[in-house]
C-alpha cells in the first residue's frame, strides 16, 4: 500500500458512515462535488439519504435536475442489482429569493413521488400568478410531510389517492380549488395531524369542508372561503382568517 492510500483512511470508511459525514455538509451540491475525489467517491454522493439544495446563492435548476436525474438513474441501477440504497427522508429545495415555471418544478415533484420516504420541502420565491402556472402534485403514498410555497396554481391528486404515510402537510402562497380540500379528509390523508394553508387564495369563492379523524392541528387562510366547516374530533387549536362572509381573525385553542 503506498504512502497516499495509507492517508487517506476516510475512503476506506463503509458506505453508512461516508453518507453520514456528507449529509453533515447540509448541502448536496457540495456533496456531489467528492465525486472528483476518486473512483471510491464517484457514487458516495448519489445514495445519500438526505438531498438539500438551500442556498439562496446556490445551483441553478439545471444543477438540482442533474442531480435529481444522476441519483435516480443510480437508485434504478442499484434496485436492478439487488441493493437497494437507503430510503430518501427528506427533499429540501430552498431557493426563496429565485422564481421557477411549472416545468422547472413538475420533474423534482415527480422525482419525489418515485423516491421520497420522509419529507419534502420546495420553497420559492412568489411569482405573478399567470393562467398557465399549474403545477400539479403527484400522489407521494410514503411522504410523512410536505412543504410547498411558490406562488403557483398547485393541483391536487385526483379522487381516490391516498397519502397513507402524510402527516404535516403546510402550503403558502399557491391559488388551490376549493374542492381539492377534500384531499386532506381521513378517505385520503388517514393519518393527518397538522395541516396549515396559510395564506392561500381559492381560484373561485367555494363552500370548504376538511373533515379528519386525525386532524390536531388546522391553520386555514384562504380567501373565497364560504364557509368553512371542520369536523375533526381530535383537532386541538384551529386559527382561520380570511373567509369571505367574514375578514375576522380567529384563534381558538381547544379542549379535548
Amino acid at each position: 500500500m503506498d504512502s497516499a492510500a495509507a492517508r487517506d483512511r476516510i475512503s476506506r470508511l463503509p458506505d453508512d458512515l461516508l453518507h453520514g459525514i456528507l449529509v453533515r455538509l447540509r448541502s448536496t451540491a457540495a456533496a456531489a462535488r467528492t465525486s472528483l475525489l476518486s473512483r471510491r467517491w464517484r457514487h458516495v454522493w448519489t445514495q445519500l439519504p438526505e438531498i438539500v439544495f438551500d442556498n439562496p446563492h446556490g445551483p441553478a435548476a439545471d444543477t438540482v435536475d442533474a442531480a435529481l436525474a444522476r441519483i435516480h438513474i443510480h437508485t434504478a441501477a442499484n434496485n436492478n442489482n439487488n441493493s437497494a440504497p437507503p430510503a430518501l427522508n427528506r427533499l429540501a429545495i430552498n431557493f426563496p429569493h429565485l422564481q421557477f415555471a411549472p416545468f422547472r418544478i413538475a420533474p423534482w415533484l415527480a422525482f419525489a413521488s418515485r423516491h421520497l420516504a420522509g419529507e419534502l420541502s420546495i420553497r420559492l420565491a412568489r411569482r405573478r400568478l399567470q393562467m398557465e402556472d399549474e403545477v400539479d402534485l403527484p400522489l407521494m403514498e410514503k411522504a410523512t410531510s410536505i412543504h410547498i410555497s411558490s406562488g403557483h396554481i398547485l393541483l391536487l391528486p385526483p379522487s381516490g389517492s391516498l397519502f397513507a404515510a402524510l402527516r404535516t402537510v403546510s402550503i403558502a402562497y399557491a391559488r388551490m380549488d376549493g374542492q381539492d380540500m377534500d384531499c386532506f379528509g381521513s378517505s385520503r390523508c388517514p393519518r393527518l395531524q397538522e395541516l396549515y394553508l396559510w395564506p392561500v387564495e381559492l381560484v373561485a369563492v367555494s363552500d370548504v369542508s376538511i373533515r379528519s379523524e386525525s386532524l390536531q392541528t388546522l391553520f386555514y387562510r384562504a380567501d373565497n372561503t364560504r364557509p368553512l366547516e371542520v369536523v375533526a374530533l381530535k383537532l386541538c387549536l384551529l386559527r382561520a382568517q380570511g373567509l369571505s362572509d367574514s375578514g375576522r381573525e380567529r384563534s381558538v385553542p381547544l379542549q379535548g
